[in-house]
């Protein structure tokens, strides 16, 4: 397969390293968290083979990959999922011939993609909506290292709910900021809450910040911002605010 531009801005900024292509392969590893978490079924096409991260797990998977002369913008047919890692160059593209043959789709790509007003607009016309966006640590090289963060992210026909916006492994994160062990007040908690619980905060009585489920946003958000870390010493409630809390 030729090598593609970079994906870039407006403003011709690149979205990935400078000489870097679109053979970049996904970790089995990563393959087995987002098929464990989405947990696809019936039919399922993986449009980017590449080394079979993704074939290689999900059962009677069927396939496209240009470089052994299946092209994936020319097929035809009807799925019921595309599970893949896009060329990032051809986001766009892909995109839209994903949501022509299938009801779900879920691509592995730097979250920011999603974002871009056209993108956006493509969904819509389409009468697509984003469910998930499982956030992700970007694997070691050969994998591009980015200051975006990287994604997988879950769009459904006809689906018009909120967004659910949260990270794969939240609990492995704290317990690597708390010297291998998660946070006592945390053990019980995490044994009951979903796998991909996230640990943003709410402002509780005592104005201390509190571990909740993974926060909803709005798919008609134009901007997501998240706050992993607030301090308690940082908000200062007022005396209407104090009263509302007893």
């Amino acid at each position: 397969m030729a090598e593609c531009p970079l994906p870039t801005t407006p403003c011709s900024r690149p979205l990935a390293p400078r000489g870097g292509n679109d053979r970049v392969w996904t970790p089995a590893s990563t393959a087995r968290i987002i098929v464990d978490h989405f947990k696809p079924t019936g039919r399922i096409l993986e449009p980017c083979r590449g080394a079979g991260a993704f074939t290689s797990i999900i059962p009677n998977c069927d396939w496209c990959e240009i470089d052994e002369g299946r092209d994936f913008l020319a097929v035809e047919g009807y799925w019921d999922w595309v599970v893949t890692n896009p060329p990032w160059s051809q986001f766009r593209p892909f995109l839209a011939k994903s949501m022509q043959v299938a009801d779900n789709v879920v691509f592995l790509a730097l979250l920011n993609a999603w974002f871009m007003r056209a993108r956006v607009r493509d969904m819509r016309q389409a009468g697509f909506g984003l469910v998930e966006a499982m956030m992700i640590d970007t694997p070691p090289r050969p994998w591009p290292q980015t200051g975006f963060q990287l994604a997988a992210v879950h769009a459904r026909r006809a689906y018009d709910g909120p967004l659910n916006f949260h990270y794969a492994n939240a609990p492995a994160h704290r317990r690597r900021a708390n010297g291998g062990r998660l946070p006592t007040e945390a053990r019980s908690r995490d044994s009951v809450q979903p796998a991909g619980w996230a640990g943003y905060g709410i402002l509780s009585k005592s104005a201390i910040l509190a571990p909740m489920r993974p926060t909803l946003i709005p798919f008609s958000c134009s901007f997501l911002v998240a706050l992993p870390f607030m301090t308690s010493s940082a908000i200062k409630p007022t005396r209407g605010m104090k009263a509302r809390m007893m």
